[in-house]
């Protein structure tokens, strides 16, 4: 299965979650669907309802962690995204990594704002902090979108 396909199916299984959530509408998940590329667009753009607040999810699906390294992005790929997505005027942009199992159902997933993702390898000392289980991303993110002040 090559890495493009493991990547969209994991971000299905994101982007499900935030479906099940009354809360929130996914209103762009074409991230997925667009191949490799080497763009800054999102895997998700999600809406929080009632509101015009609008926050991305990028995806990302590792077969396993190296030693007590997580490597989420290649330097190119977190470049990219630190250039684009720093000085934008909307701070919510996340990061979910799904590790080990397959991407319909991960070993294990981590979940953080991209400012928590300061690195593209996080060591183990970072990385046990951003530790969640799929079912409660939607609620991470929605605790973290009222902690942010825009």
């Amino acid at each position: 299965m090559e890495n493009y396909d493991k990547g969209r199916r994991f971000a299905d299984l994101v982007a499900s979650e935030f479906r099940k959530d009354k809360k929130f509408t996914v209103i762009d998940a074409s991230g997925t669907y667009l191949g490799p590329r080497r763009t800054s667009e999102p895997d998700l753009q999600i809406q929080l309802n009632g509101t015009d607040i609008v926050f991305a999810v990028e995806c990302v699906y590792r077969e396993k962690i190296h030693g007590d390294t997580l490597a989420w992005a290649s330097y190119e790929t977190f470049d990219r995204y630190n250039v684009t997505w720093a000085n934008m005027p909307n701070p919510h942009y996340f990061i979910v990594v799904g590790v080990g199992g397959e991407p319909e159902n991960p070993e294990r997933l981590f979940f953080g704002h991209f400012r928590e993702f300061k690195y593209p390898s996080l060591y183990e000392s970072i990385y046990k902090y951003l530790e969640r289980s799929i079912k409660h991303i939607p609620t991470m993110a929605l605790s973290a979108i009222r902690d942010i002040k825009i």
